[in-house]
């Protein structure tokens, strides 16, 4: 299935990557390890989310960053940590920086159970988290802004392939968003305009 992807990412002149939504499976990723092992030329083609869902689930997706693949952790949605915190942790755990992305869910569903009554309902996932969370990495010292906003911007389109995007430079798309002293959002300019 990864060739297939890569392969039509080749063909189309995009990025071809399989994008895996991680859940509690016994097993983990031990599948994404073996592949990476046997095949570390198919690591850039595949691109695992909600790393930070159990401990476990966390130490095996490191181990992954370790071997060149992405780490993304989700700012929305089931985290045994807060994501500043799983950021800092993959770092002292030799996961490098360019192979660690933040991602919201996208205003996915979020499952929750009522203990009481175990009645299921879904709540969008927040859009603010990657905000947020960035905040705390810089706050916490844990980066500082200029790496922490590598999270959303430059390691995002590395690993999506996106040509063009991620950087204020000549030949870029750039979006701005705008950021007072204490890192609030106080504008975004969004192909030449100002939308918020």
């Amino acid at each position: 299935m990864i060739n297939k992807v890569r392969l039509g990412g080749f063909s189309s002149g995009k990025g071809g990557i399989l994008h895996i939504h991680l859940g509690a499976l016994e097993s983990r990723i031990d599948v994404l390890i073996s592949i990476a092992k046997e095949f570390p030329t198919l690591v850039p083609y595949i691109s695992p989310t909600h790393c930070s869902r159990t401990q476990e689930l966390f130490f095996d997706c490191l181990e992954f960053g370790k071997m060149g693949g992405m780490v993304d952790i989700s700012t929305g949605g089931t985290t045994y940590i807060p994501p500043h915190e799983a950021v800092g942790i993959a770092l002292e755990n030799g996961v490098p920086l360019e192979n660690i992305t933040f991602s919201t869910d996208g205003r996915g569903g979020v499952k929750r159970v009522d203990p009481v009554t175990g009645e299921v309902t879904y709540k969008p996932a927040p859009l603010d988290r990657n905000h947020k969370e960035m905040v705390g990495l810089v706050e916490k010292g844990i980066l500082s802004l200029e790496d922490a906003l590598k999270l959303l911007t430059v390691n995002v389109v590395k690993n999506l392939k996106i040509k063009n995007k991620g950087r204020i430079e000549p030949g870029y798309d750039a979006d701005f968003v705008l950021l007072d002293d204490r890192l609030q959002l106080k504008g975004v300019i969004s192909r030449g305009k100002r939308v918020m």
